[in-house]
């Protein structure tokens, strides 16, 4: 496993499905990764993950108090990846988001990190962020390499 990606989430769960889903389309080996979730202090609605059918593996953790570091936290014990990628429950990423951390990564001593804008939610449905990438716009998409 190359990549494990950490998203911490509370009571997102409109933007979360856009998110989760975003992953399918990524432009990186679905045996290369995986993502987990941990829901973080609320309850998840019934059969919410199942209704997504995601392309790639997702494990859902649960943390009984809202405390999005002891989430993280408990992601990061249960990763398998190499590489440990954290975002939000509200970032969609690009299609070369786990292509371009990868990279990075292979270089030494670096640390990837990306810059954000905010989208609202009732745009999503029809929102065309691949065109929004050309113009270098969106969130969670370039990344610089620090040393």
């Amino acid at each position: 496993m190359k990549i494990s990606v950490i998203i911490p989430t509370y009571e997102k769960w409109n933007v979360l499905s856009y998110v989760l889903k975003r992953f399918d389309e990524v432009s990186f080996d679905k045996n290369d990764f995986e993502v987990i979730v941990c829901v973080n202090g609320c309850k998840i609605p019934e059969g919410y993950f199942e209704r997504l059918k995601l392309q790639y593996r997702l494990s859902v953790l649960s943390e009984k108090e809202p405390n999005r570091a002891l989430a993280r936290n408990r992601c990061i014990v249960r990763a398998k990846g190499e590489i440990l990628v954290f975002t939000d429950d509200d970032t969609l990423v690009s299609n070369a988001f786990l292509q371009e951390h990868y990279i990075a990564h292979q270089k030494k001593k670096c640390v990837a990190v990306g810059i954000r804008k905010q989208i609202i939610l009732p745009e999503l449905a029809e929102y065309n962020f691949e065109a929004d990438v050309e113009k270098k716009s969106y969130a969670a998409i370039y990344y610089k390499t620090v040393i």
